[in-house]
């Protein structure tokens, strides 16, 4: 049977063998910790110290962890560009040419029929062309003419000649168609009753001719008698 003294001895061993055994364990903890710290990618922890000392028997196991160290990334300076409105691509805008205006064409050359119904347009009077219905062809030559059924046949040279001397051959002519209707009859062509003039058909025409254009006849040949030729003609005509 022990003594009390082996009693104490053992004991005594007994608690330095837990003691001992504590700062095994407490040295593989440390391990574990350290080993799980290193797995974690996103921090890496400084390994924990273990401190273990005897003091009146008694085991302390102290363990500190240092803060973790800072660690500081630079990354590299991203410069960005600034931003600008893309450049245009239109083109500026180009003064427009001056616009010129088309000459005018050319006119188209006047058939000399149509010369002559123009002419008889401007120069009849409206009642008269009623009156004494005419109708017209051209002739070649210098040469115009009327005839007792209305035709006037009237010449290339008048037709496309001035228009002047166009209108005041169509009155002259004409007037041979009134007095074909309205004449004495004392000849061919006699001018109507109470003519003062000469027996010349001619100059009856030629006054006729004067009073519907209301010029002087551009016919050196053909020229109404001034005075009471003229006034005779210009007051039957209006009477009529």
């Amino acid at each position: 049977m022990a003594s009390l003294g082996e009693r104490e001895t053992e004991r005594g061993d007994q608690r330095y063998v837990d003691r001992a055994r504590a700062v095994a364990i407490a040295v593989v903890l440390a391990g574990l910790l350290l080993t799980s710290g290193c797995a974690r990618a996103s921090r890496s922890p400084a390994p924990v110290e273990v401190e273990a000392f005897a003091s009146s028997r008694t085991l302390v196991v102290a363990t500190s962890t240092p803060a973790a160290p800072t660690t500081t990334i630079t990354l590299p300076a991203t410069t960005v560009p600034p931003t600008t409105a893309p450049s245009s691509t239109v083109p500026p805008a180009t003064a427009l040419p001056p616009t010129v205006e088309a000459p005018a064409p050319a006119p188209a050359a006047t058939d000399p029929l149509d010369r002559v119904l123009a002419a008889y347009q401007d120069t009849i009077p409206d009642h008269w062309k009623s009156a004494v219905p005419v109708h017209y062809e051209l002739r070649s030559g210098s040469t115009s003419l009327s005839y007792p059924d209305g035709l006037e046949s009237i010449s290339t040279f008048h037709a496309a000649g001035p228009f002047a001397r166009l209108q005041f051959v169509i009155g002259h002519e004409f007037g041979h168609e009134i007095a074909f209707r309205y004449g004495s009859g004392a000849y061919a062509g006699a001018a109507p009753e109470g003519w003062p003039g000469a027996a010349d058909p001619e100059a009856w025409a030629d006054c006729v001719g004067v009073v519907f254009t209301g010029r002087p006849s551009p016919v050196a040949s053909h020229q109404c008698p001034e005075g009471a030729a003229l006034d005779f003609t210009r007051a039957w005509l209006a009477s009529h």
